[in-house]
């Protein structure tokens, strides 16, 4: 892609302008601790004319390369998407509306939020949607004198993905590795593998559906799709979706500025793309298996 080659062109000149930012900033600092010592009356004004210049480039080198990575997605990242799941949409600065994630019941209601990277599709009849997700909580703290800080704390940095699920049985399931809240009416259930126990809680409003969706099968599929996946997955089954959160404290379409912008970046972002694949495919989820009532 010509387009790569403009952005790695754009990249080289950050890491450089970075260096002679930190650079002169140190210069800054040893000279101001040698005027110091000298006891000079150009203290700050030696230490700034290196100092100031040093703190100019760094903002230069930062500002530019997020206009780069800006770029990128913009150029790019429609493509990439295309290649790896043809016809599939993607949108920058989109997401998942929150109502409609909380509503699984697998995410605690963040005090701030925000998406991007919307993907949304088909894949053999399966119709998906996937966004970058980070979740903070507000956290208010308060010294002996009666000062107030606030800090948000991120407690989910991940990806959040939503799938067609074809089942037709009664009850909601959540299976999750670290539950943030026990769900509300359901219940906790004990399946028949141990591992997947002690990997997972899960749990029910209707504890047959549980043991009728989740077969050995399936539960096997999950065990390796956490291995396959490294962070915490939580997966919600309710209103013929199949919700599953990826709290793998990643930002997946994220440029380094020491990194080469070229084909194995390209590589990267496509196998990231390509978990959408696989969870379709190791779930069964084109699979009308629970179409029928039981």
């Amino acid at each position: 892609m010509k387009e790569l080659e403009v952005l790695e062109k754009k990249r080289k000149i950050c890491p450089l302008f970075l260096k002679i930012g930190i650079a002169g900033i140190a210069i800054g600092v040893i000279l101001f601790i040698i005027l110091m010592f000298l006891e000079s009356n150009f203290i700050i004004f030696g230490a700034s004319i290196f100092i100031i210049p040093g703190i100019v480039f760094i903002v230069l080198s930062t500002t530019k390369f997020h206009s780069i990575e800006k770029e990128f997605k913009r150029t790019c990242m429609s493509d990439i998407v295309n290649q790896v799941i043809p016809g599939s949409s993607y949108e920058e600065k989109m997401g998942i509306p929150l109502d409609e994630i909380y509503r699984y019941n697998i995410l605690k209601k963040a005090d701030r939020s925000r998406m991007e990277d919307l993907i949304y599709g088909r894949i053999n009849g399966v119709k998906y949607r996937t966004c970058d997700l980070v979740l903070e909580e507000r956290r208010v703290h308060t010294d002996s004198k009666g000062n107030t800080t606030v800090t948000y704390v991120p407690y989910f940095v991940g990806r959040f993905f939503e799938f067609d699920f074809n089942k037709n049985f009664k009850g909601d399931i959540i299976v999750t590795e670290t539950a943030m809240f026990k769900p509300l009416k359901m219940q906790k259930i004990s399946l028949e593998s141990e591992e997947f126990n002690k990997k997972f809680k899960t749990f029910a409003n209707d504890e047959f559906s549980a043991f009728y969706v989740l077969t050995p099968q399936l539960m096997m599929t999950l065990l390796d799709l956490e291995k396959a996946n490294p962070g915490a997955i939580s997966i919600a089954i309710n209103s013929n979706k199949l919700a599953l959160a990826l709290n793998n404290n990643r930002d997946t379409f994220t440029l380094k500025m020491n990194q080469e912008i070229n084909g194995k970046v390209l590589e990267d972002f496509k196998k990231d793309i390509n978990i959408i694949y696989q969870i379709i495919d190791e779930l069964n989820l084109n699979n009308r298996i629970f179409k029928e009532e039981y």
